[in-house]
């Protein structure tokens, strides 16, 4: 069964492409958040991997437990921030390493007027160097049983800071992609308790680099959120449908291509749906379709990760426009369903595979 729909643009997410805006904007209110996340698909799509770091994790039970804010206190007297770092890395599927670390709200720490963030022992930083600009990521993470995952990776950024209206307007929630096509390379090395070396991963891909603030809480904001990218021969497509609280829906999609970024108006049709492992709602055919013809098709081939909340895929996606030939590539896509955080026994669950404050999780 086939949806149509000309969504209407009354979700107040900004879009933007700006390094300069790409800082810690140290909001105060105890359910803001903000998130850094990296993400690379090899050439042959067969490996993916994202990271993300965040000031106060969204998905953690953690993030529920802040007490209101009253007359006369002030957020930071009784906010907990639950600052977090992740890694997950699939192969055809499979997820082959998956750790989340959480900490205190004090071992967060970024520049204001520096790209700069360290959470714990993992940070990441731009740098400048003779063969281009670009990140460089940095990761210590406990994992299940005590073993210990430490990773170094470069995004090299190729098209970027190329929209920098949204974040001279910000909106309560910003999504910034401030790479929107990068050329990754790097490697992933896993220990045991005792310090031996348990197996070395190589990556090698493209990929890209954002960051997402948002002020208010992620359930009451967003009822539903869908995105993605993907990285054609000559061009880069980014595509986002957003769902508010009330049931208003906003797609857009922004193409990347001869050192321009077009923004765009779409339709959204979904053709069919199946069921995430833990029951998440997901498109089998999604198609975005312009007024002057552009579209872009996007088919669910194999899950990245699925949690409880949200999953993420590999996807093919098809992007053809008039008098041109279609073009296709494999890419990266997501869904979140923020409301089932609100279940206790969710939150609960959600929270077994993270570790907190050096302790290792339980898977």
């Amino acid at each position: 069964m086939s949806e149509f729909r000309s969504d209407k643009r009354v979700v107040p997410i900004t879009f933007s492409s700006s390094a300069r805006d790409d800082v810690w904007h140290d909001d105060k209110a105890p359910e803001a958040y903000e998130g850094w996340h990296f993400d690379a698909l090899s050439d042959d799509g067969r490996q993916a991997l994202i990271v993300s770091f965040y000031d106060n994790y969204p998905l953690s039970p953690r993030y529920h437990q802040n007490p209101p804010v009253t007359n006369g206190q002030t957020p930071t007297e009784t906010c907990l921030k639950c600052p977090a770092v992740s890694l997950i890395y699939s192969v055809d599927g499979k997820v082959v390493l998956n750790a989340i670390n959480e900490f205190n709200t004090n071992e967060f720490s970024s520049k204001r007027e520096g790209i700069n963030c360290a959470i714990g022992p993992s940070w990441f930083k731009a740098e400048s160097a003779e063969y281009g600009t670009g990140y460089v990521v940095n990761l210590d993470l406990i994992m299940a049983r005590k073993n210990r995952l430490r990773a170094q990776l470069e995004w090299l950024s190729i098209e970027a800071d190329m929209l920098t209206n949204g974040a001279e307007n910000p909106g309560p929630a910003m999504w910034n992609i401030v790479s929107l096509r990068s050329d990754v390379s790097g490697r992933i090395t896993v220990t045991g308790a005792d310090g031996e070396t348990i197996n070395v991963f190589h990556i090698r891909g493209t990929g890209s680099h954002d960051h997402f603030r948002n002020q208010g809480p992620i359930d009451v904001s967003l009822a539903g959120r869908c995105w993605g990218r993907g990285h054609f021969v000559d061009s880069t497509a980014v595509f986002q449908c957003v769902e508010a609280a009330g049931g208003e829906c906003s797609s857009t999609l922004h193409i990347v291509r001869n050192g321009e970024i077009e923004a765009r108006d779409v339709k959204r049709e979904i053709n069919g749906s199946f069921r995430s492992r833990f029951g998440l709602k997901v498109p089998r055919e999604l198609i975005f379709t312009a007024d002057d013809g552009l579209s872009l098709k996007i088919v669910p081939v194999r899950p990245i990760e699925s949690g409880f909340c949200d999953v993420k895929i590999v996807a093919r996606m098809g992007l053809h426009s008039a008098g041109e030939k279609l073009h296709e590539t494999m890419g990266i896509m997501a869904i979140l369903a923020p409301g089932r955080l609100r279940g206790k026994l969710i939150r609960r669950l959600s929270g077994l595979k993270i570790g907190v404050n050096g302790r290792p999780p339980l898977f």
